[in-house]
Order: C-alpha cells, then structure tokens, then sequence
C-alpha cells in the first residue's frame, strides 16, 4: 500500500472535521500532501500520523475499504 493512502486513512480516523474532510480530499487528488501539511489545523494531525505509520502501518484492508468508499464520495 503506498504512502499517500496510508496517511490519507489515518488521518482520517483523527476526531476533526478538518482532518476528516482533508484526508478526503487528499484521497480524491484534490490537494496534495504538501499542500495538506501546509495547513495549520491539518499539519500536527499528519505529523503524529505519519509517525503512526513508521511505527505499525495500517492493514492493507481499511485502507482499501477507506479507499473504495471516499474515493468518488462527492
């Protein structure tokens, strides 16, 4: 699973709306990560994520649920 997605999940999973609608976003193609990370309410989310994902990355399968279900959402 790549990077993008993996982030785009768990941050997701994060209790803010803007991260929620963020990791959207960044699953449609519609921004990109450093445009996410450039975001002051979105970029401590990422941070703890992407240490999240080095530490025990997501299983291949919410990923892919998260994926299948937000990709064409709006």
């Amino acid at each position: 699973m790549d990077k993008y997605s993996c982030l785009a999940y768990l941050l997701f999973q994060v209790e803010d709306e803007n991260a929620k609608n963020m990791a959207i976003r960044l699953i449609q193609g519609d921004i990109t990560l450093q445009e996410a990370k450039a975001d002051p309410l979105v970029s401590p989310y990422l941070e703890t994520c992407e240490k999240m994902l080095k530490k025990q990355p997501p299983t291949v399968e919410h990923v892919y649920a998260f994926i299948e279900e937000y990709l064409y959402a709006f």
